[in-house]
C-alpha cells in the first residue's frame, strides 16, 4: 500500500496541501534588510519570500541605501544620501508581481519606476492667538 501511494506522488510534480490551499503560491516582497552597526544602519534592497525574516538569504540584492546623510566630496552644497538601484532588475520583479513595502516604495518611486503613494494634505489648524 505505501508503494502505490509514493508512486502516485512521484508521478504528480505538483504537490497539494490538506489543510491549507490546493496550490500555494509565495508573495514575493521588495523590501529592506538591515545591516551595519548600532545607530550606523545600512540597508540593502532586497527580493525576498514575504514570509521569510527580514535579514535571511534573499531571492535577489537589487541595491543599497546608506540613510545617513553624506557630505559632497568637494565640501559645497547639501548632504545627500546614497540609494544604488538596478532598476532593470526592479522593473523585472515589479513585472512579475513583487509587492514592495512602504519605505522601498518611496525609494523605487523617488528612482522613478513607480508613482508616489498618496499622501493627504493635512488640514493647517491655526494656533490660538492670544491677545
Amino acid at each position: 500500500m505505501a508503494d502505490a501511494s509514493s508512486s502516485r506522488l512521484a508521478d504528480n510534480p505538483i504537490q497539494y496541501s490538506v489543510d491549507t490551499c490546493d496550490l500555494c503560491i509565495m508573495v514575493v516582497k521588495i523590501r529592506l534588510a538591515r545591516f551595519g552597526r548600532r545607530k550606523a544602519p545600512f540597508y540593502n534592497i532586497v527580493v525576498a519570500h514575504a514570509r521569510t525574516a527580514r535579514n535571511s538569504k534573499p531571492i535577489e540584492v537589487l541595491g543599497t541605501y546608506d540613510p545617513i546623510p553624506k557630505m559632497p566630496t568637494d565640501g559645497e552644497g547639501k548632504p545627500f544620501k546614497d540609494v544604488k538601484l538596478d532598476s532593470a532588475r526592479a522593473k523585472y520583479w515589479l513585472g512579475v508581481g513583487a509587492q514592495p513595502s512602504d519605505p522601498a516604495w518611496r525609494l523605487l518611486s523617488m528612482a522613478g519606476l513607480l508613482e508616489p503613494k498618496y499622501q493627504p494634505n493635512r488640514p493647517v489648524v491655526p494656533k490660538p492667538s492670544t491677545v
